[in-house]
């Protein structure tokens, strides 16, 4: 009986942890910011597994980079696309951070790049929809 009841203790922490944090998300963003200045680009933000893909198209031509996630911090709620997250994640051995933010407006992502020794990369997106996979 002690079993049983550890395997549901068990399986409730993992239902509670998945309304935190969204398994798998693409946000599509109508506008990308670097700091303050309107990047000419359309962008898209794709979460799957423990990795964050930022794919950037520009003139018809797409870039993408990849980042992996080693820890989020937060809370979500995907019925209602509302919450913050902190995402702490890395790039060819470089931190980053994408902080995103959900409520009645919208949702907003911050991916900041801390590089060493020379000014942080902060780069804005905003969106209407965030979709689940």
């Amino acid at each position: 009986m002690k079993f049983i009841y550890s395997i549901l203790i068990c399986c409730m922490v993992w239902s509670l942890g998945a309304q935190n944090d969204p398994a798998n998300f693409t946000l599509d963003n109508a506008t990308t910011l670097n700091g303050d200045q309107p990047l000419a680009i359309t962008s898209t933000l794709t979460k799957t597994g423990d990795t964050l893909t930022w794919t950037q198209v520009a003139n018809g031509n797409t870039q993408t980079g990849s980042f992996s996630i080693t820890a989020v911090s937060g809370s979500w709620d995907s019925s209602t696309s509302t919450g913050s997250l902190t995402y702490t994640m890395e790039v060819l051995n470089t931190p980053c951070t994408l902080e995103l933010n959900g409520d009645s407006n919208g949702i907003t992502a911050t991916l900041t790049i801390n590089y060493p020794d020379v000014e942080d990369d902060e780069f804005s997106f905003s969106a209407s929809s965030i979709n689940y996979q």
